[in-house]
C-alpha cells in the first residue's frame, strides 16, 4: 500500500539520551553476533509532528497551522510505518526513559538556544 504525501505516515520516536543509553547497554551486555533492535514505544504520525513543531514555535498560529505546510507526493519506496521490536534490547535491561511530550520540549529548547546548529531556508 502506498501513501499519497499526506502526512500520514507513522514513525517511532525516540529520545537521543534513551539511544545513546540503548547503544552502550548493547555494547556492555549485548552478545557478539545478535541484533538488537532500539526503538521507543511513541509512534506518531508526521502530520502529528509537524503540527507539534508549528504549534510549539507558532502559538499564534494554532488553528492555522496547516498553512505552512505543502503536501508532496509521497517517495515511492517509503513505508506507511516504520516501527521496530526492541524486546530482545530490553531483556538486557534497557528501556525508554524519556516521554515524548518532556523529550519534544527538550529538543525543541536545544534548537531555539542553539541557533548556530542549524540552517533555516
Amino acid at each position: 500500500m502506498h501513501n499519497s504525501g499526506n502526512g500520514a505516515n507513522i514513525r517511532n520516536f525516540i529520545f537521543v539520551d534513551d539511544t545513546v543509553r540503548a547503544v552502550e547497554t548493547i555494547l556492555i551486555k549485548g552478545e557478539v553476533a545478535n541484533v538488537y533492535n532500539i526503538g521507543g514505544c511513541d509512534e506518531r504520525t508526521v502530520l502529528e509532528i509537524a503540527k507539534l513543531i508549528i504549534c510549539r514555535l507558532r502559538p499564534d498560529m494554532n488553528e492555522k497551522w496547516l498553512d505552512f505546510l505543502e503536501f508532496v507526493p509521497d517517495r515511492k519506496f517509503n513505508d506507511i510505518r516504520y516501527s521496530v521490536n526492541s524486546n530482545k534490547l530490553q531483556a538486557l535491561g534497557w528501556k525508554q526513559e524519556m516521554p515524548f511530550d518532556e523529550g519534544f520540549e527538550t529538543t525543541v529548547k536545544w534548537y531555539l538556544d542553539n541557533p548556530n546548529h542549524f540552517h533555516t531556508a
